[in-house]
């Protein structure tokens, strides 16, 4: 029964290591989603920052627009200035001329500060395309070092099936069937507890010392009688 134990506890070590890299695979991989998080964002940062420049620009033009067609109206007006056949109408065209080069004047202010705000808007961008690109860069070596993870726990895990053949093979039938009978059993599904000074590693709870000393024999199987595990005794600290 001692080498038998021995087999069931080296499966069950299998067993973890084996649900653990499992584990760590599908841990490692959320990581992907969340590189790929980082980068959608900044994405749509800069696609936020890029339409504020777009419409920056639209409105300069249309200011640019404006003031051309205000110069076309002062050129009219000029005309019907040198036209005029009487002080009234010399004195209206004149206003006119007058009004529509103030219009302009205020509007070249406008297009100034906008020339200013498109300016930092600019250089805004440029350090956002810096930026951008050595996230690309982060996220890319990243992804690597995760896929490269994967790939060894995945190679782990291959390894790790035919050690837990290899063990299952070694295993009377009759011990296999109680084992993964007691594991369907237990909430974190791990069937055996070593024991330690009389007390179950399980459910650490001490067991009758009439059980522990069965258990220092190692001749026979056991359970804890608490938690249902079944119960070893070993020098070994796993």
């Amino acid at each position: 029964m001692q080498e038998q134990i021995a087999h069931l506890t080296r499966l069950q070590n299998i067993e973890i290591d084996s649900k653990q890299a499992e584990q760590r695979i599908a841990e490692i991989s959320k990581q992907y989603e969340v590189l790929d998080q980082r980068l959608q964002v900044f994405e749509q940062m800069m696609e936020t920052e890029n339409q504020q420049s777009d419409s920056i620009k639209k409105e300069y033009r249309d200011y640019e627009v404006t003031v051309q067609d205000n110069l076309s109206l002062i050129s009219k007006s000029k005309e019907k200035l040198s036209l005029a056949k009487n002080n009234k109408e010399y004195q209206s065209s004149l206003k006119e001329i007058e009004e529509l080069e103030k219009k302009n004047s205020d509007i070249e202010d406008i297009m100034l500060e906008i020339l200013d705000s498109l300016e930092t808007a600019e250089k805004q961008l440029k350090v956002r395309e810096q930026e951008y690109r050595e996230l690309s860069t982060e996220v890319e070596r990243g992804r690597r070092e995760i896929g490269a993870e994967i790939d060894t726990k995945k190679q782990e895990i291959v390894k790790l099936n035919q050690d837990l053949q290899e063990a299952r093979a070694r295993i009377t039938p009759e011990l296999m069937e109680v084992f993964e009978r007691t594991k369907n059993m237990q909430p974190n599904k791990i069937a055996l507890a070593r024991v330690t000074d009389a007390v179950c590693q399980g459910c650490n709870v001490t067991i009758p010392a009439q059980l522990y000393n069965e258990l220092q024999r190692r001749n026979s199987l056991e359970f804890c009688p608490k938690c249902g595990r079944i119960a070893y005794w070993s020098e070994s600290a796993r």
